[in-house]
C-alpha cells in the first residue's frame, strides 16, 4: 500500500523540463499525472492557447488502477480537495479573488470541522506553494479575471 506521500507524488508532481525549442519551463505531464487543469490554467495565464479536440478519447483499462486498489474513496476525496486548495493558492494571484477565497475558506472551516484535515494537509505545503506562486506572478501575461472572462457566456 503506498504511503500518503506516494499518493501525494501521484497527484502533485510534474517534471520541470526546459523545452529548448519553445524556450519555456512549463512542466511536461506524463501519462500518470492528473495535472491537466493546473497545466492548462498556467499555460493560459502565460499567454499560450489551449486546444481542445472533441474527437479525442481517452480509453482507460477496465482493471483497477494503482489509486483505486490502494487508497479508499474517502482518502482519495481528501487528496482531491487538498489539491484544489493547492491549485488556488499557487495559481490565483488576483488579490480580489484570493481574498474571496480566504473568506470562503474561513466559512468552510467554521461550518465543516472535518474540513480542517484537508486544510492542514494543504497548509503543510504552504512554503513550497508560495515559491511557485511567486513564479506564477512573475510569469503571468494574463490576469485571473481576464482568463475567467474567456468563459463568460
Amino acid at each position: 500500500t503506498p504511503s500518503e506521500d506516494k499518493a501525494d507524488d501521484f497527484f502533485l508532481n510534474l517534471e520541470d523540463v526546459e523545452d529548448e525549442d519553445q524556450g519555456t519551463d512549463l512542466p511536461v505531464a506524463t501519462d500518470d499525472d492528473e495535472e491537466d487543469t493546473d497545466l492548462g490554467y498556467r499555460a493560459t495565464k502565460r499567454g499560450y492557447k489551449n486546444l481542445w479536440v472533441k474527437e479525442c478519447k481517452v480509453v482507460l483499462p477496465l482493471e483497477k488502477g494503482v489509486i483505486e486498489e490502494n487508497i479508499s474513496m474517502a482518502k482519495f476525496s481528501r487528496i482531491a480537495q487538498r489539491n484544489q486548495l493547492l491549485f488556488i493558492w499557487k495559481n490565483i494571484t488576483s488579490e480580489k479573488l484570493f481574498s474571496e477565497h480566504k473568506m470562503a475558506l474561513a466559512k468552510m472551516l467554521l461550518i465543516n470541522p472535518k474540513y480542517w484535515s484537508v486544510f492542514l494537509s494543504a497548509y503543510k505545503k504552504w512554503a513550497e506553494v508560495q515559491k511557485k506562486r511567486e513564479v506564477e506572478k512573475k510569469e503571468s501575461k494574463l490576469t485571473d479575471e481576464e482568463i475567467l472572462r474567456m468563459f463568460d457566456t
